[in-house]
């Protein structure tokens, strides 16, 4: 059965939708602002909140399945991509600036800094400012005929590198179960996006059969991203009372319109 392009993103935005705004009376309502955690009372919208977030990621294969997949790296000209392919690295760059301000302040706070955090969280600063210039150059390359930047060989595993480094700095730390739900769906969110590069590497470098992969790979990772962080953003714009985080909500609402952006870009719509 072949699925309607209207409907194939109605039966995405839906699930997305429902889980952002589960997301966003969480942040508002039922999160104690000094821990971050969820009001063990409310478990039930944690197991609401997931189970959303598993519908909509299971949904995605299944809306794949007859569609056609064309490869977004031909090298043609798109100024969609490279806007968003530049607002990516723009808000690397902010990430960058960002865990340095982090690392300037965990320094100050303690006497002796546990490498095992401070290490990692150093290299995912550095890996988001590499990372910046890689989605500029990729900006830029959907604008000119002059370079491509699939060219750039082992550069393409930056953005990989740097959704591994902040998953190291995360695993150093205590997480309250389930109720840490914020912490839990960034570490989902960090596997997608390795999921996510790790196949963009493969289709750059030819591997055409990885196609309908790499587009699963960048809805999943794309909506997760927007469900991080689209509610905080919102939270933050109402002047409510939120808790600290360790990751740039800015950053990841950027890296979502990226990767959805090129995986709806890779859909065969029929009037194409």
């Amino acid at each position: 059965m072949k699925i309607p392009d209207k409907a194939f993103f109605a039966a995405i935005a839906v699930p997305l939708l429902f889980a952002s705004a589960i997301r966003c009376v969480q942040l508002l309502f039922l999160t104690d602002v000094s821990t971050g955690l969820i009001d063990k009372n409310r478990a039930g919208t944690i197991v609401l909140f997931f189970t959303s977030c598993l519908v909509l990621i299971l949904l995605i294969p299944f809306l794949l399945k007859n569609k056609a997949i064309q490869n977004p790296f031909y090298k043609t000209k798109s100024r969609l991509l490279f806007v968003v392919s530049v607002a990516a690295g723009t808000a690397m760059f902010y990430d960058f600036v960002f865990k340095c301000v982090n690392c300037y302040k965990y320094v100050a706070a303690v006497s002796q800094p546990r490498l095992n955090y401070f290490i990692p969280i150093c290299l995912a600063a550095m890996s988001a400012l590499l990372c910046a210039l890689y989605f500029i150059m990729m900006g830029v390359s959907f604008k000119t005929d002059r370079y491509d930047f699939k060219s750039f060989k082992y550069y393409h595993i930056v953005p990989l590198f740097w959704n591994l480094f902040v998953l190291f700095s995360m695993l150093t730390d205590y997480d309250d179960g389930i109720y840490a739900e914020e912490k839990t769906l960034h570490y989902i969110v960090l596997v997608f996006g390795m999921l996510f590069f790790a196949k963009l590497i493969g289709c750059i470098n030819s591997d055409y059969k990885k196609l309908k992969s790499l587009c699963f790979s960048g809805f999943a990772y794309g909506a997760l991203c927007l469900i991080l962080s689209a509610p905080r953003i919102i939270a933050f714009l109402v002047d409510a009372k939120l808790y600290g985080s360790d990751f740039s909500a800015v950053t990841y609402l950027f890296m979502s319109a990226f990767a959805l952006t090129l995986s709806f870009k890779m859909i065969k719509l029929k009037e194409e």
